[in-house]
């Protein structure tokens, strides 16, 4: 069964989703300062939900923005990057949304989906161009 968030931190990340696509339309109406304070709020109150929904996916969202000190808060692309990132892990309410990667299987390489139980899904064989 699927984890979702309930009516009030939907609505909230709804907010989130369109504050973010405010500041990405329009940049020059926020500051660097202001980027960084949302940003901010956003990634604290995301992780304040780990006690909530103790899932993977959650504990996937904090070690992502946990050391965002390589960025450059504000305007610039890779912190934008990293905010729209983070971003798409809540944006479909869901707090238990399976991983997907890549992995090498027999030597072939395949495109995997896990959910939370550790349950692996091969979902297709990834082909990579041959080396020149």
């Amino acid at each position: 069964m699927a984890i979702y968030l309930n009516e009030d931190e939907s609505q909230w990340v709804d907010e989130q989703v369109t504050l973010l696509t405010k500041i990405q339309d329009h940049p020059d109406q926020f500051s660097d300062e202001e980027i960084k304070n949302h940003f901010d709020y956003f990634y604290k109150t995301v992780c304040s939900w780990q006690n909530k929904y103790p899932t993977q996916h959650l504990s996937n969202f904090w070690a992502i923005g946990v050391n965002y000190d390589g960025f450059l808060p504000g305007k610039n692309p890779s912190f934008l990057g990293l905010y729209n990132e983070l971003m798409d892990f809540v944006k479909e309410k869901r707090m238990d949304k399976p991983q997907q990667y890549i992995r090498e299987k027999n030597g072939k390489w395949y495109e995997v989906e896990e959910d939370e139980e550790g349950n692996e899904t091969i979902i297709e064989e990834v082909v990579f161009p041959p080396e020149k």
